[in-house]
């Protein structure tokens, strides 16, 4: 049985958008809050709020109403409304990349965004399927993950499905770390 107390209140946790400022004979909390190109800022003094605590308690229920008041925050990766790469977003492109013995070895890469912040890569290689033919296994490759994301995208979200991809292997095709062909392409 351990006799480990508790910590104390907040002692290693973290408050978002919440600091603490002990400077010279500054001692307070400081709120920052950035939505949309409108800020609020609060500072939290351990003097005027009775101590420590209450000033991290004022602190945050300050936060909380103004995180409720300010205009909701704008995901990552999304500007004036539409995302940067939307799903199905694809590019093919040649690359040169270092192999386990120092060594340079070229692929053909192929690029697919499934959705905001996941995407999908295969990587074919040069020296062994040569440029033409390497591009082309990208190509059909692309096809193929594209028809899927589509069949995807039709079908109705599934709740408790979080960060599931229906329909979207990374079977045949997916290569990470080698360049060898998947089996339905090898002879």
């Amino acid at each position: 049985m351990s006799s480990k107390k508790p910590a104390a209140f907040g002692s290693n946790v973290v408050y978002p958008n919440v600091s603490r400022v002990d400077h010279g004979s500054t001692h307070a909390y400081v709120v920052r809050l950035q939505r949309q190109g409108k800020e609020s800022n609060k500072s939290f003094s351990d003097a005027t709020y009775g101590g420590r605590r209450k000033a991290k308690l004022a602190a945050i229920a300050w936060r909380d109403q103004m995180a409720r008041l300010l205009p909701a925050p704008i995901p990552l990766g999304v500007r004036n409304g539409a995302s940067l790469k939307p799903p199905g977003y694809s590019y093919i492109d040649r690359r040169s990349l270092l192999n386990q013995h120092g060594g340079r070895q070229d692929f053909i890469v192929a690029f697919l965004r499934i959705e905001n912040r996941r995407h999908l890569t295969t990587k074919w290689s040069v020296d062994k399927w040569g440029p033409i033919v390497a591009r082309r296994k990208c190509m059909e490759w692309l096809t193929r993950k594209k028809a899927e994301l589509a069949a995807r995208l039709a079908q109705p979200r599934r709740l408790g499905a979080k960060g599931a991809t229906p329909g979207l292997s990374k079977a045949s095709g997916d290569k990470r770390r080698t360049s060898r062909p998947p089996r339905e392409f090898r002879a």
